[in-house]
């Protein structure tokens, strides 16, 4: 799964990150398993991999990250300022093929 450093924290490496696991069912209605939180960008950038699931019932359990890569995401304004042209084009159907106007 690839997920951009953007779409997890806007650019705030110590805001936490939240992960939640969830048995789905059928009914809809999904059951959560457990979480993950105390997860910040920064402690993922500095090597962290091994961070605590706490579980709703049962033993706990580790989720461990092996292979990391994180990416920046460009925004659309980062492209148009970095040279990228945009044209636009309209046109406007004036005939009756479409029915009465009113």
């Amino acid at each position: 799964m690839q997920i951009g450093a953007t779409d997890l924290c806007k650019d705030e490496i110590e805001r936490e990150i939240k992960i939640e696991f969830f048995k789905s069912v059928s009914s809809g209605k999904h059951q959560i398993k457990g979480t993950v939180s105390n997860m910040t960008l920064a402690m993922l950038k500095e090597g962290t991999a091994d961070f605590p699931i706490t579980m709703k019932k049962g033993n706990g359990a580790t989720l461990n990250l092996t292979n990391l890569k994180i990416d920046r995401q460009h925004s659309f304004l980062e492209y148009v300022f970095g040279g990228c042209e945009v044209d636009l084009s309209i046109a406007i159907d004036f005939t009756l093929s479409n029915g009465d106007p009113r």
